[in-house]
């Protein structure tokens, strides 16, 4: 008597994951774009009349990765992978300074009194500050992981996604949009890439629950130690407020 094959769902082949990845690239590029475009793009970048030659060198350093997760992406795709590990040398150096650049503009903001309006001083020394470092965490995770493709690819555009709040945030400001609009945007991306796990692996890869889950401890730990009396004490001595 003939037995049936069960029947087995399809896995999507991983031929989707270079445009899907290139195409969550160009989005986190728009974002950027929409975001710093009136205060810093559309005004020629190193021409825009920022406060400071250190907020200059941010804006470009900043800039300077996300055209790299563009262009690294792409290489990918192209199949130029000797290529993509030359450049990733650079990237790796690049998200050090990140994090020490990220660190000095903050604290100047935060003694100057140039924070965003939705957030105090407190919250935007831990969002900025801890969120930088949980970025460089995750790049140095994808470094390790390299030879792992597919958790290499989504630590990377987690971390990516992860320092898009300075971004959202200002084109939020200029649409009026409520609060809540940041990490709405914000979920709408990692829900993006959990989707596409989905749909082409069956589950979420451990990289983009570990990513998504990392990336959404920043503001609620910035909720949690705003609060505290040592950290309002910080920002209360670098805004003179004491």
């Amino acid at each position: 008597m003939a037995t049936m094959a069960p029947v087995v769902r399809p896995v999507v082949t991983r031929r989707y994951d270079d445009p899907f990845f290139v195409g969550m690239s160009l989005a986190i590029l728009g974002t950027v774009v929409l975001g710093f475009g009136p205060t810093y793009f559309y005004r020629g970048a190193v021409f825009a009349p920022l406060p400071s030659a250190l907020v200059h060198v941010h804006g470009a350093i900043f800039s300077s990765w996300v055209i790299l997760y563009v262009v690294q992406t792409a290489l990918v795709a192209m199949k130029k992978i000797r290529w993509h590990r030359t450049l990733g040398t650079f990237g790796a150096v690049l998200a050090g300074l990140m994090v020490v650049l990220g660190w000095a503009v903050t604290i100047t903001n935060v003694r100057r009194g140039h924070t965003p309006p939705i957030f105090t001083p407190a919250e935007f020394l831990v969002i900025n500050c801890w969120g930088i470092v949980l970025f460089a965490a995750m790049v140095a995770w994808a470094v390790v992981k390299r030879r792992d493709g597919a958790a290499h690819k989504r630590l990377m555009l987690l971390a990516t996604i992860g320092i898009m709040p300075p971004a959202i945030t200002r084109f939020q400001l200029m649409m009026h949009w409520p609060g809540f609009a940041v990490p709405l945007w914000m979920l709408a991306l990692c829900v993006t890439v959990m989707a596409f796990d989905v749909w082409t692996r069956r589950r979420p890869h451990y990289a983009t629950v570990v990513g998504t889950l990392v990336t959404f401890s920043v503001p609620m730990t910035a909720n949690v130690l705003g609060k505290t009396a040592w950290l309002q004490g910080i920002a209360a001595r670098l805004t003179g407020h004491v």
